[in-house]
């Protein structure tokens, strides 16, 4: 078994794929792999000055996938020899990772590898490993009780309009995700609650579906289960700079007959995790490009870390129509990354940086203010009907939740239904107990402790 160090990976590895899916000497393909390995050891060059040299890399085969969804027919031999090219993509050369090409010819087995990436997120996060010590700052914040309201109770009007569709209240089920098997009866589930609630619902990344040939449990059934509400598509900023763009957002939208499509940013999260996407470089520019072609609305969202005012105002200013704070107090995805490193020093690394962010309470009051005519999700860390009630006095639009009721995702329709009816009635008792007849009346609501500077 032969060993190469991290710079020879890097060179070879172009050739090693061409080998891999077979293509012969003289072919196009093979020609280009010729070309492309002069830049092959550039990168490599590059990576080594700036990250910690890796260990030498046995030249073994990929390993078969653990979790192949819905795809229940044999693997074919061309299929095997997509998954070995992918693994040696992945795991054996990273610089590769920022070369479209090498994507879109590895297709098939790349998914595998982020399905179990996948289905581990879940397992961290509904343990509870996941969640933040770090504080959201809707504590800081205490609203005066009216002991005398001059209300009626049940005539509070909680309903607003998001992306052109009114719905019941102000409540948005945030991206979660999994593998094939597991997404598909979450998606389901939170579907079939959303619709009856009257409640919009964002789906998780779709770049598994995109890149494969399954669906991911993210298909047109999401829209038969859920006609009346605001659905909104999903993939990562990182992806633009992977060969993803204009084609593959309108397919993200057309595959679940969305609203809206979400670009999180996760550069924390990419930054701990061993296969991240670390090329970061022209993303404003590939958004603004999206967001003047693509024929719905581009959300913008965090993913646990925060989004500042500034940053807010940029993408605003590109044509971004929406803004998810998604701030840091809840859910940390460098926690979730330390769970599932692979060694104490991958683990030390994303453990230093559990409480890194924005709070979501200064998140969504900055981007407020930056962004007056913007809608602005708040979300991170939302514990309760009081937290939402505080984050519409801060100026969100909506409140979004994902962790929270990721647990009854996972059970049934029915258990979604019942956590957000409570989530739905304490925000009704915070506005009654605050003399707000609508949502607009709670963002004028008088606090105890006036001298909060957050607003």
């Amino acid at each position: 078994m032969r060993l190469l160090g991290a710079s020879e990976a890097c060179r070879t590895a172009p050739s090693r794929l061409a080998g891999t899916l077979g293509w012969p000497a003289n072919s196009s393909a093979s020609r280009f792999s010729t070309a492309i390995r002069t830049d092959a050891g550039a990168s490599s060059r590059k990576l080594e000055g700036r990250r910690p040299r890796r260990e030498p890399v046995e030249l073994i085969d990929a390993p078969p996938p653990s979790d192949r969804g819905q795809c229940s027919e044999p693997e074919t031999a061309l299929e095997r020899k997509h998954r070995k090219a992918a693994y040696i993509a992945s795991a054996v050369c990273p610089c590769m990772l920022e070369w479209p090409w090498v994507l879109a010819q590895a297709g098939r087995g790349k998914p595998s590898l982020l399905n179990d990436r996948k289905n581990e997120h879940l397992d961290v996060v509904l343990s509870g490993r996941g969640r933040s010590s770090g504080q959201t700052g809707f504590d800081e914040i205490a609203f005066e009780h009216a002991a005398l309201p001059e209300l009626d109770m049940d005539d509070i009007d909680l309903s607003t309009t998001f992306v052109g569709k009114r719905i019941n209240a102000p409540f948005l089920v945030s991206s979660m995700t999994g593998g094939p098997a597991r997404a598909l009866a979450i998606n389901q589930n939170l579907a079939e609650a959303c619709n009856a609630l009257g409640l919009p619902l964002a789906i998780g990344s779709q770049r598994i579906a995109i890149e494969s040939r399954e669906n991911a449990g993210l298909g047109q059934e999401l829209r038969r289960l859920a006609p009346d509400i605001p659905l909104l598509a999903n993939f990562g900023a990182a992806q633009l700079n992977l060969g993803f763009g204009l084609a593959e957002a309108e397919r993200a939208v057309e595959m679940i007959g969305a609203d809206a499509l979400i670009i999180h940013l996760n550069p924390l999260q990419e930054a701990v995790q061993p296969e991240g996407n670390r090329n970061w470089r022209g993303l404003l520019g590939r958004i603004e490009t999206l967001a003047g072609a693509l024929h719905v609305p581009i959300i913008a969202k965090e993913v646990g870390a925060g989004i500042s005012g500034a940053l807010a105002r940029r993408l605003v200013d590109v044509g971004v129509q929406i803004i998810d704070v998604a701030g840091s107090g809840g859910t940390s995805w460098a926690l979730v990354e330390a769970e599932r490193a692979q060694s104490p020093e991958q683990a030390a690394i994303a453990r230093a940086f559990a409480d890194w962010g924005v709070p979501t309470a200064t998140a969504i009051a900055d981007v407020r203010r930056a962004c007056p005519e913007a809608v602005v999700i708040g979300s991170g860390g939302v514990r309760d009907g009081i937290d939402a009630a505080k984050a519409i006095w801060l100026g969100a639009n909506l409140v979004g939740q994902a962790a929270g009721v990721l647990a009854a995702a996972t059970q049934s329709a029915e258990a979604v239904t019942s956590h957000f009816n409570v989530l739905v009635q304490q925000l009704r008792i915070a506005c009654f107990c605050t003399g707000s007849a609508n949502l607009a009346a709670l963002k004028q609501a008088s606090l105890q402790n006036r001298n909060v500077s957050l607003r």
